[in-house]
């Protein structure tokens, strides 16, 4: 007998039990057997629904105990345990800085002719007041010029003789189009790629390494 059916006969024995109770309570105290017939035909309904009560409740104990024969209960769920907390991630050191200057330093590389073709945006971050302002007050000192800020925007074309090493390096750097980007700084890596069409997604990119 499995379990469910162990709880089925204990409940029938209970209602069993709780039935012929009510019975026994039901037959008054100094009962006369011999007198059945009088007394019978003054209380013939109260133990008729006492034995309707105990019919009542045997069927229904057979009926549950039938009805839970063979059946078994639910597996438990498997306990979730707790699992550890992995190895922290090994910090990815930067990418190398692609100007060699000591400090924050910008490149814009373009094709001067092709200016018409600029979104607004990207005009705007070659040639408006905020990225200029910006870049001024964070950009280093440009080793190769006189009282000016390592910032540059030079056509692709430019003659290399005279801009400087530092500068002449980098714009001999892969490029995939122009206006082209190249963001550097020695201690927090640096960034090439497009310029992009809003000039607020270039200063978002300019702060990641100058601020």
């Amino acid at each position: 007998m499995n379990f469910l059916q162990t709880v089925l006969a204990m409940l029938a024995a209970l209602l069993l039990k709780d039935a012929g109770y009510s019975l026994w309570q039901r037959v008054p105290a100094g009962f006369d057997w011999r007198g059945w017939a009088a007394w019978g035909a003054t209380k013939a309904k109260p133990v008729a629904n006492a034995g309707a009560m105990v019919l009542g409740y045997g069927v229904l104990a057979l009926v549950l105990m039938q009805a839970g024969r063979g059946c078994t209960l639910p597996p438990l769920p498997p306990i979730p345990w707790p699992v550890p907390p992995g190895p922290a991630p090994t910090p990815q050191p930067p990418t190398p800085a692609p100007i060699e200057i000591d400090g924050f330093a910008v490149l814009i590389v373009e094709e001067s002719g092709d200016r018409a073709k600029l979104t607004i945006g990207q005009h705007a971050a070659m040639f408006g007041k905020t990225c200029n302002d910006y870049l001024d007050e964070k950009c280093a000192a440009d080793p190769y010029g006189k009282n000016t800020k390592a910032h540059r925007i030079l056509d692709k074309d430019v003659s290399l003789a005279q801009i400087g090493a530092a500068w002449e390096k980098a714009m001999k750097r892969p490029r995939a189009s122009v206006p082209w980007l190249v963001v550097s700084h020695p201690k927090r890596g640096g960034f090439e790629g497009p310029l992009p069409e809003k000039e607020e997604d270039t200063i978002a990119l300019l702060k990641k390494f100058g601020d």
